[in-house]
C-alpha cells in the first residue's frame, strides 16, 4: 500500500476509535479543609480526612467546559470516577485529639478504612482568607445552612454518593460520581449539572468513626478501638470521565462566577446567612458564668452548703474542672473547655469518669455551643448503637464473638458495647452493672435511643435494685472503698436524671440503702467506715478518703473528712489521701440537684449511739443461702471490729481504734489491725486492683467486740504450690497491727509482762494485750498444727508491703505470726503429707477489743482478760477444730471444719460447703445469728422477707417471702418503709409509734413511705408498671390513728387537699390517693377492699393452694441473653398434645410435669411452684413452654396472677394476654393480667425464658380483687 494511502487509513481508524470511546482526565483538583474544632479557619489545599472533625472539600476546576465540549461533539457520558491515591494513614495518632495511641497494634493489623463522599450544594474556592470554613462556604460572606456543610437541603445532598477503601492494602480507590453529572437531583439540565459539579464538588470524610477490627475478645474497655481521629491523607486525586458515541446534547453552560463576583453579590444583597457554630462573646461568657455559678439551692440548709464548699475547696475530677471553666466568666477558660470536649473522639473509653460526661449534659448543656452538644451526642451514639436491639448484641466478654462478628460482616461498628445489653442483662461486678445501666439509660436519654433506654431500665430494675441492693443483707462492694464509690456516684445519677418516675424511685431506693450501709459502718470518733472488704486497698482502709466519705460529708452536720486543706494528689504515708475516680469536687456537684439523703440521716452519722452493731447476711450472688454467710460489725466508743465469715478478698477482718478520747483528726491517731493467711513471706499491705491472691482460708465468728478466727491452708497440693511459686517454705496466720506514728508509744504485754524489745517468741494460749492510748486489744493465739517449724508464734516488725496505688514506698506493721510450717529449705512436695497439710492443719486467734469507757486503763483490761477462757479440741474423726471462748459472762462456741473444697474466682469455697467450714456457731448455747428470713439488723434498720419487720416500735407487714426494708431514726422521729420491687405485694401495712397506722387498700408495687408521726406528716413516693394494671391494685393508702388529716407529699407534690376523710369502725381515717386520684366511688369501696385484703392476708396458705400444678412441658429451646423471649418456637404455632412439637432435630412429645427432687432449687420457693430446672437437658440460657386447660363455669372476666423466673409470655385461647421481659426470682403474684374466659375449656400456654440460676413459674386465677375463684374456674387437664 502506498504510504499516503496507509496514513489515510490510520487516521480514519483512529477517528473511529476516538468516536467510539474517549476519556477525559483532570488531575488538578482543588481542595480545602473544614474542621469541627476550628469553626472560622480556612485550610486551603488540605488533603487529610478523619471521621471526627476533619473533612476535605474537593472540586475540579475546568471540568464543566471540558465535559461540555465532549458532549456537544456527539459523545455521551458513560461514567465519571473520582480516583483517590493514598499518601499515608495516621497510625501514630492525630494532632489535637485526646487519644490512646496504639501504633503497634494498628500496624500489626493495618486498617482497611474508607473515604465516603457527599455531593455539595454550595460553591466554594480554596483561598487563605475567603475559602470555606466549618461555618461558611465563603468565609465572612456566605454561610452553610448548618455548620460543617451538614444541612441536607441547603449544603449537601442527604445520601453519600459513594465510598472507597483507601488503605495500604488498597492504595487506590475509586468513587463513582456519574450520578452527579447525569442525575436530575443534581441540576435541571446538563449545563446546570456541569456547572454545579465544577463549582460545588464533593465533601470527603473518613467512614470509620471507630473500628471493631481492633476489639479484643474479653476486653470491655476497647483501648484500641477509638481511632476515628486517625486521618487518611490523600496523596493525589483525579477525575476520569469516560464517553461513548451517540450523544446529541445541546448544552447551555451557565457562566462561571468568580470568588470576587460571589462576594460582591453577597455584600450587595446582604450576607448569605450567618455562622451557625458560634462561640459566645465575652459578655455572653460572663452571663453564662452567672447562670451556672455554684449557688446554694433553696432546699439546702446552711450547714450542708458549708460541707459543699469544703468539698469544692479540694475539688477534683473532670466535671469539677469543666464546671469551673463554665463558671469562671473567662473567655480563655471557656475556649479551653470547648477545645477539650471537641478533642474527645467517639467510643473513647472514659473509665469511671463517665459520670462527668453525663453530668455535663444534664447540668450544663445549655451553657455549651451547639456543635459541642452535637459532638457529645455523637459520643453516645457511638457507644449505644441506638438502632440495634439489645437481644441481638454480643457480650464484650464472649470469647470469639467480637472478632467473629467482624470477620463475618466486616462491620467496623461491631456488635457489642460496654453500655448495652451485656452488663445490663448479665451479672458482672457491681460497678460494671451500675455504670453500664447508667450509660444505657441516661446516655440513651441524651440521644433518645429507645433500645438503649430499655436495656438500662432492665439493668436498673433487675440487677441494681433486685440483685445488688436487696438480694441479701449486704452487697458485693461493701466495703470496697474505691469501687463502691464509683457505684454510689452512679446510683445518684439515676435519682437525679433517670427519665421516668419509676426509674428515679428505683434509684432512690438503691441509694437509700447504699447510704445506710455506709452510714451504719461509719464510726464518728474514728472518722472511718469499719467493715470487712473484698476488692479493697490498704490505703482505702487506713488513709484514703474516697467518694463514699465525700457523700457522708455532705450529710454530716459535723463533717467526716480530715485534711480539707490538702489538694488532690496528696499522699500520706505513701498512700493516696483522696480517691481519684469519685473525687470531692464531683460529689459536691452531684449534691446540687438534690441531697444524697434526707437531713435526718445526719443523726445516724454524727450522733450514732455507741456501742453500735450490725449483722447481715452475705449470699454471694445468692450462692450461699442455707445457711447464709454473715458479716458482723461492732463499734465501741473508741474502736470498731468488722468481720466476714470467709476470706472473700483482701480484708476479711478489720479492726480500727483511736488512741485519743476525741475525734480522729490525723491518721497517726488511728490504729488498724488486718488479718491474712500467708504462704512464705507475709505481706499484709500489698494488693493488686484491690485483690490479694488467696493463700489460705480464714473462717471467723464475731460476737460483739470479740472474734474467734480459725485458719487452714488451701484445699489441695496444686493450689498451695501454685501460690508458693513452686517453692514452699512457710505457712502462717498473721495479724498485722499498724501504727503510723513516728514514735510508736503503744504498750505491749505478754501474760501481763511489758514487752519493749522485739522480736519476741511465744506459745499458743499466751495472752497478748496491747494498750494504745484509750483503746485496748487482746489477742490469744490458738494452737497451730506443727508441720515442721522453729518458732510457733512471733511478734515483731514484718509483713510490710507496698500499698496499691501508693507512691512506691513500703509501710510496715507489727506482725503477730502463728506458723504451721517454717523450713530452711523448700518443702519436698512429693514426700509431703498433703492430706494432713490441707485437711488437718489449723491455726488462728481469739481477739477482743475494749476502751477506756469500759475499763479505766490497760491494767484493768488485762485483769479482765485473765478471767477469759479459751478451750480448743481437734477432732480428727470430724476433721473439725472445736473452739470455745468465755468472756464477760458469754460463751462463744465454734466448730471449724476442714473438709470443704476449693472455690473459684467468685467463691473461695464452693456454695453449699459453708456448713462444712462452720459446723456450728453459738452464743450461750443458742444460734449466734439472725432468724431465717431476716437479712439485716442494726439498732435502726431491719431488712427481711419474713412478712414482718419491727424496729424501735415501727412495724412493717407485707407478704412473707417478699423482701422488705425498714429504716428508723427515733431521735428525729423519722420512720421509712419500703416495698422495694415492682411485683405487687398483697399485704402492705405500716404502723409507727404514737398510733399512726398506714394500710394499702390493695396491692402495691414500688413504694417508699416516710413519716414523722409527731409532726403528722407523710411523704409517699410510688410508681406502678403496665404489668401490674388491674382492679386489685391499691387505690389509696389509708391512714388511721390520727385525729386530723396528715400533711402529705406524693411524688414531690403536696396532695394534702386530695386526701379524703372516711369512717372506719366509727373512727376517722384519711385516704392518700394512689394513681390519678381517688374518686368518691373508690373511697366508698375502701372498707370492702381493706376487708378483702385482711382476708387474703389471713389465708395465705389457701392462696398458695390455688396455684395450678397440672402442666405439660415442651423444651428446651435455645436462648442467649434472653433473646429467646422474642423467638417464636413451635408451641406458639399451636398445641397438639397427641402430635407433639417439632424442633431442628425432629418431633418431640409434650412431657407431664413432675417435680424433680434433685433439681436446682428455686429461691425463694412458693409452695406448689413449677420448678422447670431438672425437667430438660439444660437448665440455663433456654426457653420452656407449659400448657394446661382451665374449665370455667361461665363466660367471665378473670385475672391471671403469676410469678416467673425469668421472662414470661402467656396465651389464653390462642391470644397473647401478657408479656414481661424480666430477670428475677419467682414469687407469687409478681404480674397480673386480665383475661376473658369462655364457658367450658380454655387453653393456657405459658412461655418462660431462662437466663441462669433458678427457672420456674407459678400461676393462679382470681377475680378483680385477687380473690381465688375456687371451683368456678378449675384446672381439669390431666396429663396423658
Amino acid at each position: 500500500m502506498p504510504l499516503a494511502l496507509a496514513l489515510v487509513a490510520f487516521l480514519v481508524a483512529s477517528q473511529v476509535v476516538a468516536a467510539q470511546e474517549q476519556t477525559v482526565v483532570i488531575a488538578t483538583p482543588q481542595t480545602a479543609g473544614i474542621d469541627g474544632r476550628y469553626w472560622d479557619k480556612t485550610f486551603p489545599g488540605a488533603m487529610t480526612v478523619d471521621a471526627v472533625h476533619r473533612s476535605v472539600l474537593m472540586r475540579f476546576p475546568g471540568a464543566a467546559d471540558q465535559i461540555a465540549a465532549k458532549l456537544v461533539s456527539g459523545l455521551r457520558l458513560s461514567k465519571a470516577t473520582v480516583v483517590l491515591e493514598l499518601g499515608e494513614v495516621e497510625l501514630g495518632g492525630a494532632p489535637g485529639y485526646t487519644m490512646r495511641v496504639n501504633t503497634d497494634v494498628w500496624k500489626a493489623d493495618p486498617p482497611r478504612w474508607h473515604v465516603v463522599a457527599w455531593a455539595l450544594r454550595r460553591p466554594w474556592e480554596a483561598d487563605e482568607k475567603r475559602g470555606p470554613t466549618f461555618n461558611a462556604w465563603l468565609n465572612g460572606a456566605g454561610y452553610w445552612q448548618r455548620y460543617g456543610a451538614a444541612d441536607s437541603k441547603g449544603d449537601r445532598h442527604e445520601q453519600p454518593i459513594g465510598q472507597t477503601e483507601l488503605s495500604h492494602a488498597q492504595p487506590k480507590g475509586e468513587i463513582d460520581v456519574t450520578t452527579c453529572l447525569t442525575g436530575s437531583a443534581f441540576g435541571k439540565d446538563a449545563g446546570a449539572r456541569l456547572r454545579a459539579w465544577e463549582d460545588h464538588g464533593l465533601l470527603l470524610r473518613k467512614l470509620e468513626a471507630w473500628d471493631a477490627r481492633y476489639m479484643r475478645d474479653g476486653n470491655a474497655y476497647e483501648w484500641n478501638v477509638p481511632n476515628g481521629p486517625c486521618g487518611i491523607r490523600i496523596q493525589a486525586a483525579r477525575l476520569e470521565v469516560a464517553f461513548t458515541p451517540g450523544g446529541d446534547a445541546k448544552i447551555t453552560l451557565p457562566p462561571a462566577v468568580t470568588l470576587d463576583q460571589r462576594e460582591a453579590t453577597l455584600r450587595a444583597d446582604g450576607p448569605g446567612g450567618g455562622p451557625t457554630a458560634v462561640m459566645p462573646t465575652a459578655a455572653e461568657v460572663r452571663a453564662i458564668a452567672e447562670t451556672f455559678r455554684p449557688r446554694k439551692p433553696q432546699w439546702m440548709p446552711d450547714w450542708q452548703w458549708q460541707r459543699m464548699e469544703e468539698l469544692r475547696t479540694v475539688g477534683g475530677g473532670e466535671i469539677f474542672e469543666w464546671a469551673g471553666q463554665i463558671a469562671s466568666g473567662d473567655p480563655a477558660r471557656y475556649q479551653a473547655l470547648v477545645d477539650t470536649l471537641l478533642a474527645c473522639p467517639p467510643r473513647y473509653w472514659k473509665g469511671w469518669d463517665v459520670q462527668s460526661d453525663l453530668l455535663l449534659w444534664y447540668l450544663y448543656r445549655d451553657a455549651l455551643p451547639q456543635p459541642v452538644r452535637d459532638h457529645l451526642q455523637a459520643y453516645w451514639r457511638s457507644w449505644l448503637h441506638p438502632d440495634v436491639p439489645g437481644a441481638t448484641m454480643f457480650h464484650p466478654h464472649d470469647a470469639g464473638s467480637t472478632s467473629a462478628w467482624y470477620d463475618k460482616t466486616g462491620d467496623w461498628r461491631g456488635n457489642s458495647s460496654f453500655f448495652r445489653a451485656a452488663y445490663c442483662y448479665g451479672m458482672s461486678t457491681m460497678n460494671f452493672n451500675h455504670t453500664a445501666s447508667m450509660g444505657a439509660l441516661l446516655g440513651g436519654g441524651v440521644i433518645g435511643a429507645k433500645e438503649a433506654i430499655s436495656d438500662g431500665r432492665f439493668g436498673l430494675d433487675h440487677l441494681l435494685l433486685r440483685l445488688w441492693a436487696y438480694l441479701d443483707g449486704n452487697t458485693q462492694e461493701m466495703l470496697d472503698h474505691y469501687y463502691y464509690s464509683i457505684t454510689q456516684s452512679a446510683q445518684k445519677m439515676f435519682v437525679d436524671f433517670a427519665p421516668g418516675q419509676a426509674d428515679r424511685l428505683r434509684g432512690r431506693m438503691i441509694l437509700d440503702r447504699s447510704i445506710e450501709l455506709i452510714a451504719s459502718a461509719y464510726h464518728p470518733n474514728l472518722r472511718r467506715c469499719v467493715h470487712p472488704g473484698g476488692r479493697a486497698r490498704t490505703s482505702g482502709v487506713m488513709v484514703e478518703q474516697d467518694g463514699i466519705y465525700s457523700v457522708l460529708h455532705t450529710l454530716s452536720r459535723k463533717g467526716v473528712l480530715n485534711y480539707l486543706d490538702q489538694p488532690m494528689g496528696t499522699k500520706i504515708h505513701e498512700m493516696n489521701l483522696w480517691g481519684h475516680d469519685f473525687p470531692p469536687g464531683r460529689a459536691a456537684l452531684q449534691t446540687l440537684p438534690g441531697a444524697w439523703a434526707e437531713e435526718w440521716v445526719a443523726g445516724v452519722i454524727d450522733e450514732k449511739q455507741l456501742p453500735w452493731w450490725q449483722v447481715s447476711t452475705e449470699s454471694v450472688r445468692n450462692g450461699f443461702r442455707n445457711p447464709p454467710l454473715w458479716r458482723t460489725v461492732f463499734l465501741g466508743r473508741h474502736y470498731g471490729l468488722g468481720c466476714a465469715d470467709v476470706t472473700f478478698g483482701s480484708f476479711p477482718i478489720v479492726a480500727q481504734w483511736n488512741r485519743k478520747a476525741e475525734t480522729v483528726r490525723q491518721v497517726e491517731d488511728l490504729g488498724t489491725m488486718l488479718v491474712r493467711f500467708a504462704i512464705n513471706t507475709p505481706d499484709l499491705v500489698g494488693t493488686s486492683g484491690g485483690l490479694k491472691p488467696l493463700h489460705g482460708y480464714v473462717g471467723t465468728f464475731q460476737y460483739k467486740n470479740r472474734a474467734i478466727i480459725c485458719s487452714k491452708p488451701l484445699a489441695d497440693r496444686d493450689s498451695v504450690m501454685k501460690e508458693a511459686g513452686g517453692k514452699l517454705q512457710e505457712m502462717s496466720t498473721n495479724l498485722g497491727l499498724f501504727n503510723l506514728r513516728r514514735d510508736q508509744d503503744w504498750e505491749w504485754y505478754i501474760d501481763g509482762t511489758r514487752v519493749i524489745s522485739f522480736p519476741v517468741a511465744l506459745k499458743a494460749g499466751q495472752l497478748i494485750t496491747i494498750g494504745d492510748g484509750v483503746s485496748y486489744l487482746a489477742i490469744i493465739p490458738l494452737p497451730t498444727t506443727d508441720l515442721g517449724r522453729k518458732d510457733e508464734i512471733t511478734i515483731g516488725p514484718g509483713g510490710g508491703g507496698v500499698p496499691d496505688h501508693g507512691s512506691g514506698g513500703r509501710i510496715e506493721p507489727m506482725l503477730i505470726s502463728s506458723r504451721s510450717l517454717q523450713l530452711d529449705a523448700p518443702l519436698d512436695a512429693d514426700k509431703a503429707d498433703w492430706q494432713r497439710i490441707c485437711r488437718g492443719a489449723t491455726g488462728g486467734f481469739v481477739i477482743e477489743m475494749a476502751d477506756s469507757s469500759e475499763y479505766p486503763d490497760i491494767a484493768a483490761f488485762h485483769e479482765h482478760m485473765r478471767d477469759a477462757k479459751v478451750q480448743t479440741r481437734w477432732s480428727a474423726e470430724e476433721s473439725t477444730l472445736h473452739v470455745t471462748y468465755e468472756s464477760s459472762g458469754d460463751t462463744m462456741a465454734m466448730g471449724f471444719g476442714t473438709t470443704f473444697g476449693g472455690g473459684d474466682v467468685h467463691s473461695v469455697i464452693p456454695p453449699g460447703d459453708q456448713g462444712k467450714m462452720f459446723r456450728y456457731r453459738t452464743v450461750n448455747g443458742e444460734p449466734a445469728y439472725l432468724p431465717t428470713g431476716i437479712e439485716r439488723d442494726t439498732p435502726l434498720v431491719q431488712q427481711g422477707s419474713t412478712g414482718r419487720l419491727e424496729k424501735n416500735g415501727a412495724v412493717l407487714a407485707n407478704d412473707p417471702g417478699r423482701m422488705a426494708y425498714l429504716q428508723t431514726e427515733p431521735a428525729s422521729g423519722t420512720y421509712v418503709a419500703y416495698s422495694i420491687v415492682p411485683d405487687p405485694t398483697a399485704t402492705w401495712a405500716f404502723t409507727v409509734p404514737g398510733g399512726m397506722a398506714i394500710t394499702a387498700d390493695g396491692r402495691v408495687g414500688l413504694l417508699r413511705l416516710m413519716t414523722r408521726p409527731a409532726e403528722n406528716r407523710i411523704w409517699v413516693d410510688d410508681a406502678g408498671s403496665p404489668e401490674q394494671g388491674s382492679a386489685f391494685m391499691a387505690t389509696a393508702l389509708v391512714v388511721r390513728g390520727v385525729a386530723k388529716a396528715p400533711t402529705v407529699m406524693r411524688n414531690g407534690k403536696d396532695v394534702t387537699a386530695e386526701c379524703r376523710r372516711i369512717e372506719l369502725d366509727g373512727k376517722p381515717a384519711f385516704c392518700i390517693p394512689l394513681g390519678e386520684g381517688l374518686s368518691a366511688k373508690d373511697a366508698e369501696m375502701i372498707p370492702q377492699r381493706l376487708q378483702i385484703g385482711a382476708n387474703l392476708t389471713n389465708d395465705r396458705r389457701a392462696r398458695e393452694a390455688t396455684l395450678i400444678t397440672d402442666w405439660m412441658l415442651a423444651g428446651p429451646f435455645p436462648s442467649a441473653s434472653f433473646n429467646g423471649h422474642e423467638i417464636a418456637y413451635a408451641p406458639e404455632s399451636g398445641v397438639d398434645l397427641a402430635k407433639g412439637w417439632k424442633d431442628a432435630t425432629g418431633l418431640k412429645p409434650w412431657k407431664a410435669y413432675q417435680p424433680n427432687p434433685n433439681a436446682r432449687p428455686l429461691n425463694p420457693t412458693p409452695p406448689r411452684t413449677v420448678n422447670v430446672c431438672g425437667q430438660f437437658a439444660r437448665d440455663d440460657e433456654a426457653v420452656g413452654y407449659a400448657y394446661t386447660r382451665l374449665v370455667s363455669d361461665r363466660d367471665r372476666d378473670a385475672y391471671f396472677l403469676m410469678g416467673t423466673d425469668d421472662c414470661v409470655k402467656v396465651w389464653c385461647n390462642g391470644a397473647l394476654v401478657h408479656e414481661h421481659r424480666v430477670g428475677r426470682g419467682v414469687t407469687m403474684d409478681q404480674d397480673a393480667c386480665r383475661v376473658r374466659l369462655r364457658k367450658g375449656a380454655n387453653d393456657v400456654l405459658i412461655k418462660v425464658t431462662q437466663g441462669g440460676g433458678g427457672w420456674g413459674f407459678c400461676l393462679r386465677v382470681t377475680d378483680e380483687f385477687g380473690v381465688p375463684l375456687g371451683d368456678a374456674v378449675r384446672a381439669e387437664f390431666k396429663a396423658p
